[in-house]
Parts: structure tokens; C-alpha cells; sequence
């Protein structure tokens, strides 16, 4: 029997809409399955909420199949959709003295040790994986992310979102993430105060708990009337569907899904290196990094041509359909196959 391990779900993750479209592909094909949750109280220490974890899913294991989707000394497959840790205490300049760093990276080397297969989502990661951990790249498979095509698509997006925020007219600029340190949330402010047009709106979606920071930032920029923080948003769909630009200067991320999101609702589209998504990308479209500025003249090029923004419109759409959750959950389910 297969058993998907996931600490903690959110309602909001991908990784939930994962699973369950995985859950449904299993339930078609007639395989058994069930998930493990926590049964740890949250507000336990982080750190304690590892160790604890570890311990119930691989006391449960016993002759079991485990997919697992966090780190665990007891996978049979592990999928590293949150990257290598170790990889982000370095490039974040976190401390191993803090337990929770130390002991997600004990746990991390017993995944990719002990599950007979790993899934990375992007190259990046893949390449990672083998530079900070000694085992064989035959181990690791690339499997991309895919996207719902049609979960993201709004007819009447612009009518409703025009009611509440001053866009007619205007280029819509994009940035969705929580967690805007590392999604370069003060990267995308300082490119959009960089422009040389005027006419333009700019929507940061998602949370932060230092929310006021980032609109003071917006402030000494002189474009706070120019940006709106919506917060998380359940209709998401809606801002996809109505911008021109989606740019997410991030600083880690394995592979963002929010960059097929906007490109299969016809964003044109910029992300950093250090975005695995950019595998996906033209080279005019990745950012060295999250201050590289460079992309602005190509933004202003673009603006200035409609017919120009149409194509590269058009083209991110047919390159994100190529990318779809059927794919995904055809060579997850394959994997599982092949070893379970």
C-alpha cells in the first residue's frame, strides 16, 4: 500500500493540489493509498516538530510504501520540491546553530541516502542534490511541475478587478509569493520604479509578516499608488489573467509553479538563475540574479510594441502547455511502478 507523507497540509499549497491529482490517478488505476499527517501539536518548537515527525512516519512504515514529500530518514521516494536546504542556509547565510537549519539537514541526507528514488522538479535542483550529497545521479529524476491549463483562466477578471484596483488602462506588473524576502518582493518595487512609463499597476500577492516593511519600501520608492499587496487570495486566477508582466526576482526557488501559472495565462514572464523555472525560459527572459536590472531595457522595448508583447504573449502560453499535471502524474505514476 502507498502512503503519501505530508507534515502539515495547506489549504493554499501546490503541493496539496499535487497530491490530490496524484491521489485520483491511484484511485483510477486501482492502487491502494493513504496519506500521513502530524500528528505533532503545531505549536510545538519547529526543530521538536521534526524529530517527532520522523519518528511516527517511520514507526508507521513497517512494510509500507512511502512517497514522501518532506525529509524523512524512511522514504521509498522522496520528492525534493523545496530544494536542497543545505544549499539555502548557504546562499541565505542561515546559522547551523539554530537546530531547526541542523537537523532539516540531518534529515535531508537520510532522504536522498535511503529512498531508492529521488525527485527533483527542475536541472537546478538535480545538480544541487549531487554537488552537497555523494550519491548516484542515476538516483535522481527530473521531474518538471505541471499546470492545471485550465485552472487559471478568468473571463470576467479585468471587469472584477477594475471595481476594486485603478488598472484600466494600465500595464499590469505581477509578483506572487509569501515569503517576500526570498521571492524578491524589494527587487520587483525597485524594477518597477525603474520604468520609463507612468501607466502602469503592479500586484504583490501573497504574505508577509513584515507586510509594512515592504510597502515602506514602495513609499521611499514613490510608487505606492502604483502597487497594491493583496495578501493570499483564493481567486489568484484573476490577477494571471489580467497582467501583461509577471517578474519574480527570487532568490531560491526550486522551481516556482507560479511562473507556469503566468505563462499559460499569457504573462510575459522574467525570473532569476536561481529559479529552477528558468530552464523553461529564452535567455533574454532570466535574471543573473535578483538585482540584475538589465531586463529593464527589454521590458521598455516590449512595452513600446504591442505586436512585439503579443508574440512573446502567445509563445510563453504554447511553451506552458507543454508542461501540463497530465505529464507530471504520468511520469510520477511510472516511477512508482517501476519501484514500488
Amino acid at each position: 500500500m502507498i502512503f503519501f507523507v505530508r507534515q502539515y497540509p495547506n489549504p493554499y499549497g501546490g503541493k496539496e493540489k499535487y497530491l490530490s491529482r496524484l491521489i485520483d490517478l491511484l484511485q483510477k488505476e486501482g492502487k491502494k493509498h493513504g496519506l500521513i499527517e502530524s500528528s505533532i501539536p503545531r505549536f510545538f518548537p519547529s526543530w521538536l516538530k521534526i524529530i517527532l515527525f520522523n519518528i511516527q512516519v517511520c514507526l508507521f512504515k513497517k512494510g509500507n510504501f512511502l512517497f514522501s514529500l518532506e525529509r524523512i530518514s524512511c522514504p521509498d521516494i522522496f520528492r525534493a520540491g523545496d530544494g536542497v536546504h543545505k544549499h539555502f542556509v548557504k546562499i541565505e547565510e542561515k546559522s547551523y546553530l539554530n537546530p531547526l537549519h541542523s537537523l532539516t539537514i540531518f534529515f535531508e541526507k537520510r532522504s536522498f541516502f535511503n529512498s531508492k528514488k529521488v525527485i527533483a522538479n527542475s536541472k537546478m535542483v538535480k545538480r544541487e542534490i549531487l554537488h552537497y550529497y555523494d550519491i548516484p545521479s542515476e538516483k535522481v529524476e527530473v521531474i518538471y511541475n505541471g499546470i492545471d491549463t485550465k485552472e487559471y483562466c478568468s473571463d470576467r477578471a479585468k471587469e472584477d478587478l477594475s471595481s476594486h484596483f485603478p488598472i484600466a488602462g494600465k500595464t499590469i506588473f505581477l509578483v506572487v509569493g509569501s515569503g517576500f524576502k526570498r521571492k524578491g518582493v524589494k527587487e520587483f518595487l525597485l524594477l518597477l520604479s525603474k520604468l520609463n512609463i507612468e501607466d502602469y499597476f503592479g500586484f504583490v500577492v501573497g504574505g508577509d509578516k513584515n507586510l509594512d516593511t515592504y510597502k515602506k519600501i514602495a513609499l521611499e520608492l514613490g510608487i505606492e499608488k502604483n502597487i497594491a499587496f493583496t495578501g493570499k487570495r483564493k481567486d489568484i486566477g484573476k490577477f494571471y489573467s489580467i497582467s501583461d508582466f509577471f517578474i519574480l526576482p527570487s532568490h531560491y526557488d526550486p522551481f516556482s509553479n507560479a511562473v507556469l501559472e503566468a505563462m499559460i495565462n499569457r504573462n510575459i514572464v522574467f525570473t532569476t538563475e536561481q529559479n529552477g523555472a528558468h530552464e523553461i525560459l529564452e535567455d533574454g527572459f532570466i535574471m543573473n540574479d535578483s538585482n540584475d536590472l538589465s531586463i529593464i531595457d527589454l521590458i521598455n522595448k516590449i512595452i513600446a510594441n504591442k505586436k512585439l508583447m503579443d508574440i512573446y504573449k502567445q509563445r510563453n502560453y504554447e511553451v506552458a502547455m507543454n508542461f501540463t499535471i497530465e505529464n507530471n502524474l504520468e511520469q510520477t505514476f511510472r516511477l512508482i511502478q517501476e519501484i514500488s
